[in-house]
């Protein structure tokens, strides 16, 4: 008996998974000298410094090696999202008052 448990047993399928993370972009009018995706067709991006390429709206994708299934996929260079968060001084009492009583126990 282990831990109040009468069998230990594998209950799930588990695997092993070797994956690979590769960045995986579209195509896009790319300005090279400010390094920036631009808003334009295919047509329309010629000049000097511009290029049609696969190097926009890049995205991290992770592929498991083995099934070329997709695992996760997160955009290149993105960053943390902006979460509001509010402070209520009567939640804020409740709380103090019931981790007192916790240590006062």
């Amino acid at each position: 008996e282990i831990y109040g448990h009468v069998e230990w047993s594998q209950k799930c399928a588990c695997r092993v998974v070797t994956s690979t993370v590769t960045e995986v972009c579209q195509m896009g009018c790319f300005d090279n000298s400010s390094e920036v995706c631009v808003n334009a067709t295919e047509d329309q991006c010629s000049g000097n410094d511009l290029s049609w390429a696969a190097r926009c709206n890049c995205e991290e994708v992770q592929i498991d090696s083995k099934t070329g299934e997709i695992l996760s996929k997160s955009v290149a260079g993105s960053e943390g999202g902006e979460v509001n968060l509010y402070f209520s001084v009567p939640a804020f009492v409740v709380l103090f008052r019931e981790s007192l009583e916790v240590v006062v126990v």
